[in-house]
């Protein structure tokens, strides 16, 4: 995370995302045990709302997919449209848990995909 930004959070925000990245590691430790690191993990991805439904985050997902080869692909959504989407691109939903935070609370979905056999 960027310096600038950081010192710019209230400790109250630094506190939580510090919380929440521990908690996040542990469960993703949990999920993929000795495979936690060698996945490849799609962060973030995000279509300008004039350009969704064209077919452009799907492109970029199976694109990622084919260079990962034979491992696990994994993620994590908030909203259960894009939860569903991945799930038509081969994703099954591995655990999902309530987040609350100083900000508002959300449900976390995490998703993987094995590619070619991994």
């Amino acid at each position: 995370m960027n310096q600038k930004y950081w010192d710019s959070l209230s400790t109250e925000a630094r506190d939580w995302i510090t919380k929440f990245q521990e908690d996040m590691g542990r469960r993703l430790n949990d999920i993929f045990g000795p495979k936690l690191g060698k996945e490849w993990v799609i962060c973030l991805i995000a279509t300008d709302p004039v350009h969704q439904k064209k077919g452009l985050a799907t492109s970029i997902t199976k694109a990622m997919c084919d260079r990962a080869e034979r491992t696990t692909v994994g993620l994590s959504t908030q909203k259960e449209e894009t939860a569903s989407w991945y799930e038509s691109l081969g994703f099954k939903r591995i655990t999902e848990w309530q987040v609350t935070s100083p900000y508002g609370d959300w449900t976390n979905i995490v998703m993987t995909k094995e590619v070619d056999g991994a």
